[in-house]
């Protein structure tokens, strides 16, 4: 929604409501209301401030929400939120830059009832079972 993509905004908010977010949290989210909703946990609004100065570029520059980050979140979590933002601008930046036509809404509908099937639980406890990888050397340490 920050980058104001129309693509990807659309399939988000679908996902959104297929992990249940509420239509009141979508629209928080669509200003900057969602800073000062009880619609959200303190640390739901942090990750969401961060994803945010990461998409307009600010996170550098901004030490005093860095080191709020780094008291709420493991360092591994920091690396996570930072990954999904930057990952989600490339996919606004390419949508945006080839046009993408959206899809149906009965195409998009299939998508969001796909993961509706799956509680937000349902998914935490699958990408769990993914053990953590270490990097090695070719030795194997």
């Amino acid at each position: 929604m920050t980058n104001e993509c129309n693509y990807c905004t659309s399939h988000t908010r679908i996902y959104a409501k297929g992990i249940g977010l509420s239509d009141e949290q979508i629209t928080a989210l669509s200003t900057d209301d969602y800073k000062s909703s009880s619609l959200f946990t303190t640390r739901e609004k942090l990750a969401l401030e961060w994803a945010e100065a990461v998409t307009l570029n600010r996170s550098r520059d901004n030490q005093e929400l860095a080191d709020r980050m780094k008291v709420e979140f493991s360092d591994r979590d920091v690396i996570e939120i930072t990954l999904a933002s930057g990952l989600f601008n490339l996919g606004n930046r390419l949508n945006d830059s080839f046009v993408s036509e959206l899809e149906s809404e009965t195409y998009n509908r299939k998508q969001r009832d796909a993961v509706g099937k799956l509680s937000l639980d349902a998914l935490e406890d699958f990408g769990a079972k993914f053990p953590d990888q270490k990097f090695r050397d070719k030795s194997g340490k």
